[in-house]
């Protein structure tokens, strides 16, 4: 589900602004409505924005535009900057260059719009986390829509770290102790646990490896686990108490039960990913009173940041550990739990019983 390009997919415009008359003066040419998302991560070696426009025509349906391609786009030329900001001076100005989204290796998803040509907006020049960026977007008709983010850094997940000490999940009262830094310009967090393992196939011993992502909390605002007891944070760091009940719990509701093709299944290891976001992308989510995803490639917004024009411009970022390991009898409390013992992990092949319980 997460992908290594993030990008933003075209807002449901009449979905999400019942009353566009109430935002816009519906007077106005439809095709000057500029449509404007993405968000800039300083890890990441390409950054894509989405510039679009809403439609709004008397004589026309929503759904009959929606399906032509000339009806998503502003009017050429369009020009699309991005302004880097240090001590309030412009220090670098970023042409961004328009490409055809198939020609990226990426796809948009299939619904009522339009799917191509799908036009993204992209630069390949560093994304400084010491630095501010402005938007500016300049339409055909000299029409300027602009936007500012900060930029998150400094996240780090410092525990567990990857060649220390393997982990302990033998109680299911014990619990993992996640830490990274405070990161930065970072208002909201997500977790995610991706599990890997191996099937074994029954008969040939033929071993087919499987990863599986927990999504272990998303869009958490940093005020909200300053006041949960599951976390306890610093002026640095942020830590989090995972309950082993609880990854025993989402194990058996997020890996597939085995089919009888399967002999066993052989724990291999963790990996942790938080992901964190500024200040806009939670406004956006309390504005729409609901669940959003720092990673995820689509959602819909009615909280708006762009100045002469609608959507949303942020940043976010990600930090990753692989290849945590657990401890020997750890294989045992996975393999023999009530909660995931129908999913036929094996117990440590230093046990004698292995690979049963």
């Amino acid at each position: 589900m997460k992908k290594s390009l993030f990008i933003l997919a075209f807002l449901c415009f009449s979905a999400a602004i019942p009353s566009c008359s109430t935002d816009f003066d519906i007077a106005e040419s439809w095709k000057e409505i500029p449509v404007v998302y993405g968000m800039l991560d300083p890890t990441q070696a390409v950054q894509y924005l989405r510039v679009s426009k809403a439609f709004l025509d008397e004589n026309t349906s929503a759904y009959q535009m929606a399906q032509s391609a000339d009806s998503l786009y502003l009017e050429e030329p369009v020009s699309v900057q991005l302004k880097a900001q240090s001590n309030g001076n412009v220090v670098q100005t970023i042409d961004l260059q328009k490409v055809d989204a198939a020609t990226e290796g990426i796809t948009k998803d299939e619904g009522i719009f339009a799917t191509s040509p799908y036009y993204l907006y992209k630069t390949t020049e560093a994304i400084l986390n010491t630095r501010s960026y402005q938007l500016v977007v300049t339409t055909a008709n000299g029409k300027t829509v602009t936007a500012e983010t900060p930029i998150v850094e400094n996240l780090e997940i410092t525990k567990p770290a990857a060649g220390g000490t393997a982990l302990n999940i033998v109680s299911s009262n014990a619990v993992i102790p996640i830490r990274w830094n405070r990161a930065d310009n970072a208002a909201m967090f997500d977790l995610d646990i991706s599990v890997k393992y191996k099937d074994i196939i029954a008969g040939t011993n033929e071993e087919i490896i499987r990863t599986v992502k927990l999504d272990v909390f998303t869009g958490i605002s940093l005020a909200s686990l300053q006041e949960n007891a599951d976390f306890s944070t610093s002026s640095t760091t942020i830590t989090y108490n995972y309950k082993v009940a609880d990854l025993l719990s989402l194990m058996a509701i997020k890996i597939p039960a085995p089919d009888a093709t399967i002999a066993y299944r052989y724990f291999v290891a963790l990996d942790f990913e938080v992901f964190a976001a500024t200040q806009a992308v939670l406004l956006a989510t309390d504005s729409n009173n609901s669940q959003f995803s720092i990673a995820a490639s689509q959602n819909t917004f009615t909280y708006n940041n762009i100045t002469g024009g609608y959507g949303l411009f942020a940043s976010r970022t990600a930090a990753k550990v692989e290849q945590i390991y657990i401890t020997p009898s750890s294989f045992r409390a996975i393999a023999c739990s009530e909660v995931t013992r129908f999913l036929k992990f094996a117990v440590h092949t230093s046990e004698a019983s292995f690979p049963n319980c």
